[in-house]
């Protein structure tokens, strides 16, 4: 039976920057014509300016609540048999929702994700470098992986009902959960290696490292909940990024040794490096923009690490 319409939900805060060039995107569709729900989550910059002259359906809400209460709060409003949800900073290839539609049209399948382009417009190291990372990290799972990516997936709008949305108690990693929460209960998650969008987001040092830090926070609050072995299985970091990313630990309870030994130190600076040089390769970059990843790459790890600890404490004490 035909999908009789389309509903695309695109949650924004403080958006000014991407707004125009989103919409624009989806402006630009092969696939048209769907309807365009644009939900606001008390913004506090000139977003509201930049969508005017766009055929969308605004919302508003007062007080902000994170992108799962915005997202839940469109697909209340939507019409379509199918929902899209995209996030503000995202710029659609002309054919994303026509690929999606597609992909969702086959057998058993209930949901969709895409994955990021290569290419990003911001031309700033730290920009540059988490694109490479996700794109990197997104490269070992497979089609059937049991994630959802927020920031362009698709799903049936029944589908979406039935396992209740997203939890509005994550601010961060609330898209992995629901992917994870709709494995358990039997329905498909497909991510669709062939579906890209761009990321137009623009990172510096600090929003960087905080942003890593926020998410391992509420990634191990999660996963401690559902216990060690569904961590284990449900990980798809690259082996060699984990690898390094432990050995940070390490270095750091090295520095402690070295009145006694330097060895230590060197050791696990030599795993660390091991580690991550698949990575470094696949960036295909200038030396100095690999020296500095290596670099950075070793702060995000401290900040995961902490975010880590800090989520477990807080679960905890909850």
């Amino acid at each position: 039976m035909p999908i009789a319409k389309v509903s695309l939900i695109v949650p924004m805060y403080n958006a000014s920057l991407y707004i125009r060039d989103c919409l624009d995107s989806i402006s630009a569709q092969t696939l048209i014509p769907f309807e365009v729900i644009l939900v606001d989550d008390a913004s506090t910059d000139d977003t509201l300016d930049k969508i005017k002259g766009y055929p969308v359906t605004l919302l508003r809400l007062f007080i902000n609540g994170g992108p799962a209460a915005a997202r839940n709060c469109g697909a209340r409003s939507a019409s379509g048999d199918v929902l899209i949800f995209t996030d503000a900073d995202i710029r659609l290839g002309v054919d994303a929702v026509e690929k999606a539609m597609a992909s969702l049209s086959q057998p058993s399948i209930d949901a969709v994700s895409a994955k990021y382009s290569e290419d990003t417009p911001q031309s700033d190291f730290f920009s540059q470098f988490q694109n490479l990372i996700s794109i990197y990290r997104h490269r070992r799972l497979k089609e059937s992986a049991a994630v959802t990516f927020s920031f362009f997936f698709v799903i049936k709008n029944d589908t979406f009902k039935r396992i209740g949305g997203f939890n509005e108690d994550m601010s961060y990693y609330e898209d992995v959960e629901l992917g994870h929460r709709m494995v358990l209960r039997g329905f498909q998650c497909r991510l669709d290696p062939s579906l890209k969008v761009v990321h137009l987001k623009r990172y510096n040092h600090i929003s960087l490292l905080r942003e890593y830090f926020n998410k391992c926070a509420a990634a191990n609050a999660y996963n401690l909940k559902q216990g060690f072995l569904w961590k284990i299985g449900n990980d798809n970091c690259p082996l060699g990024l984990k690898i390094s990313g432990v050995s940070v630990f390490f270095i750091v309870v090295s520095l402690f040794f070295i009145p006694y030994s330097s060895k230590p130190i060197y050791i696990f600076l030599f795993i660390y490096s091991m580690g991550l040089f698949t990575f470094l390769v696949s960036c295909r970059r200038s030396f100095i923009f690999i020296v500095k990843s290596y670099t950075v790459f070793f702060e995000i790890s401290v900040m995961s690490l902490l975010g880590l600890i800090y989520g477990a404490l807080k679960l905890k004490n909850a």
